[in-house]
């Protein structure tokens, strides 16, 4: 059953690796299709440019010709018969250059700016149009497959791993099914044997009883006649015995007080209890109305329309400000008593005269008197405004440091959560960053491994470069290829290169696990398939290696079809099919 969950695990592996080719194959494909729609834009931008420049072109050399003939004019205009004209040296001058039509410089200097700023541009696309030709070429080193070939593969792949994993699932499911059955098997035999020991003891246990009953009634009748003579007085021994009771008596009262007052002590103990849990009631009304004061500050921030905080606080008064309009209160109250010492005084000497007119005065005293309590009353909600809203801007201020501090501390957390789940420059996760290191161990052991199985042609080297899209780096293995001096990826190497670089991994991960997780010990490798794909030469340095590894204690196992194979193995187990079925037999070689 492990051999064959190891060909499982080795053809699941297998079958991935070809389901992630398959997958950059459909990615190239989808990559190569955008470049082909850019390529095709970019030729449409261009023959439209091509259509724009030739009238420009034209409209250009035409204006150019015009400035040409009107400069020509205007040197004729000042050439005289007998002097030499300044161009070509004659003399005489038979036919003088007449251009009557004014060109327009401005004209033309635009019509050159917009004829070099299409060339630009055209340049520009011929530019991209390049690197689009060159990224395509890229693409289309290797022949890809159309879209249906790629998704019919990837489709049939999946399917295969599913089934493998299914088949997997069960095995593990039987494997710890027989697990479980083995466990309860020994689970009963040794109740069983607990069983038979209890029975024993219990046996044991009767034979003592047995013996400690007959010691007992020897005893009994041994103290039957060691009672002294003054007990042996039934009347005597009940006053005694009434003494002992009044003593037990007594003792019973003394542990029932103590129990009352023990219960007195737990009744306190309770009370206080009870208290406490006041006290964390009134911490949590406590908290409530806080809330509560927080969301009425909020509504009557609201309703006053107030659109923020910061547009409430400038429009509050300052201590200044109240003071200033308390300094003004108390001022017209002053002048408020002034007036009315001075009506009462001339009221006084005017008691016997006239009034020109008391009712208007008795008027303008009541709404002067109105005006009073209106400032008095305006007076005491400002201040009773002015102490809620300080006590609301406290509280305010001690909540945003709360929440300042809490966001920082959030924020920190949150950079390192970040971090971790791999949402940074490089796209690496903390799970990586160890596997990563871990993996530089594997590929320094591998890289021995591999130079000799290759003739140190190869060496393997882990990418650190961030992958393209949104897929999770520091795990992807390159190649250095000494035959060309490039680095390239693991996924170009050849069938047979591919087997040896697994094969140098393989070894290398399990003398790696071995040391590190100290009693870990794997002892036995298998290797399935994969030899067939080795020229004489290689298949050579292979099974030297593992030759190597088998003389260093490990034991090798190699599932193969390759001849050449059982000439090098000293003990194999060949399986042959027949009609009735497989037979296995064991071969070992002199």
């Amino acid at each position: 059953m492990e051999i064959n969950q190891l060909k499982r695990a080795n053809e699941s592996a297998q079958q991935e690796r070809e389901l992630e080719i398959w997958r950059q194959k459909k990615q190239q494909l989808a990559e190569l299709t955008v470049y082909r729609e850019k390529q095709a834009a970019t030729l449409g931008q261009l023959a439209a440019y091509e259509q724009q420049l030739a009238p420009l072109e034209e409209q250009v050399e035409a204006l150019e010709s015009q400035q040409k003939n009107q400069q020509a004019a205007v040197l004729a205009g000042h050439l005289h018969e007998g002097e030499a004209c300044p161009v070509c040296g004659s003399t005489t001058h038979p036919e003088l250059a007449v251009f009557s039509n004014e060109v327009d410089l401005e004209l033309l200097a635009q019509t050159q700016e917009d004829l070099q700023h299409l060339q630009s541009k055209k340049e520009q696309l011929k530019a991209e149009n390049q690197q689009i030709t060159w990224q395509m070429s890229q693409l289309t080193r290797e022949d890809l497959p159309n879209a249906e070939e790629i998704n019919a593969n990837i489709a049939s792949l999946t399917e295969a791993l599913q089934k493998l994993a299914s088949q997997a699932a069960e095995a593990e499911r039987m494997l710890q099914t027989k697990q479980t059955l083995h466990l309860e098997i020994e689970k009963a035999i040794a109740a069983q044997q607990e069983l038979e020991q209890t029975i024993t003891k219990q046996q044991q246990s009767y034979e003592t009883l047995k013996q400690q009953s007959e010691q007992i009634a020897a005893e009994r009748t041994f103290l039957e006649q060691e009672i002294p003579a003054e007990y042996q007085n039934l009347q005597k021994f009940q006053q005694e015995k009434q003494q002992l009771q009044e003593q037990i008596t007594s003792h019973d009262k003394q542990t029932k007080q103590l129990q009352e007052e023990l219960h007195s002590i737990i009744e306190e103990v309770s009370r206080k209890d009870a208290a406490k849990g006041n006290v964390k009631q009134d911490m949590a009304r406590t908290q409530q109305e806080l809330d509560e004061e927080r969301a009425s500050f909020k509504q009557l921030l609201k309703e006053q329309e107030f659109a923020s905080y910061d547009a409430y606080k400038q429009a509050s008064l300052t201590d200044e400000e109240m003071d200033k309009l308390e300094k003004q209160i108390q001022a017209f109250q002053n002048d408020f008593e002034i007036a009315k010492s001075r009506y009462q005084d001339l009221s006084t000497k005017l008691a016997n005269t006239a009034y020109p007119d008391l009712d208007h005065l008795e008027e303008v005293w009541q709404e002067k008197q109105q005006q009073r309590e209106r400032l008095e009353e305006q007076t005491v909600k400002l201040r009773d405004r002015l102490t809620f809203k300080r006590e609301n801007f406290q509280r305010f201020e001690k909540e945003m440091h709360h929440v300042a501090k809490q966001e920082q501390k959030y924020a920190e957390l949150g950079f390192l959560a970040d971090t971790a789940r791999g949402k940074n420059e490089r796209k690496l996760t903390f799970e990586r960053y160890v596997l990563g290191a871990f993996l530089d161990t594997i590929i320094e052991r591998a890289n021995l491994r591999l130079a000799k199985m290759t003739g140190g042609r190869f060496q393997l080297s882990r990418k650190l470069d961030r992958s393209k899209g949104n897929a999770q780096s520091g795990l992807e293995l390159e190649v250095y290829d000494a035959y060309t001096g490039y680095m390239r990826h693991v996924r170009t190497l050849s069938g047979g290169e591919s087997f040896k670089t697994s094969l140098a991994l393989a070894l290398s991960l399990a003398e790696v696990v071995q040391e590190m997780a100290g009693g870990i010990s794997l002892e036995t490798m298998f290797i399935d398939e994969g030899f067939g794909t080795l020229d004489p030469e290689s298949l050579e340095m292979a099974v030297e290696c593992l030759l190597e590894t088998q003389e260093s204690g490990r034991l090798v196992g190699i599932i193969s079809h390759v001849p050449e194979l059982k000439e090098r193995i000293p003990v194999r187990l060949e399986v042959t099919a027949t009609n009735h079925g497989s037979t296995t037999e064991f071969i070992h070689m002199l």
